[in-house]
């Protein structure tokens, strides 16, 4: 009796879901088609490319950046654990 009270309750509130956003969606669905991941419309300086050819280049070299970054993050986590010393122990900097 529970287990069908509460299948009952799901249902009910899936469809009071779909009918308060079914409408909001179609509403706004210029937006998601139109959207480009990363693309949040900030360019103060105007440094994004007109052409979508260079955008995607852009933005291709931007995320190689990242995974770099990432990789050497990475490293420096790695280095400190085998040995225990950080980073700026290695470079002999001290604060």
């Amino acid at each position: 009796m529970v287990s069908e009270c509460n299948l009952i309750l799901c249902v009910f509130t899936f469809q009071m879901i779909d009918t308060i956003l079914r409408p909001w969606f179609f509403s706004h669905l210029e937006v998601f088609l139109d959207y480009y991941p990363g693309d949040i419309g900030f360019d103060p300086l105007g440094l994004k490319p007109e052409d979508p050819e260079e955008l995607n280049l852009m933005i291709t070299k931007e995320l190689q950046n990242g995974r770099l970054a990432m990789l050497a993050a990475a490293g420096f986590l790695a280095q400190e654990a085998v040995d225990g010393k950080g980073i700026l122990e290695h470079l002999g900097v001290s604060l």
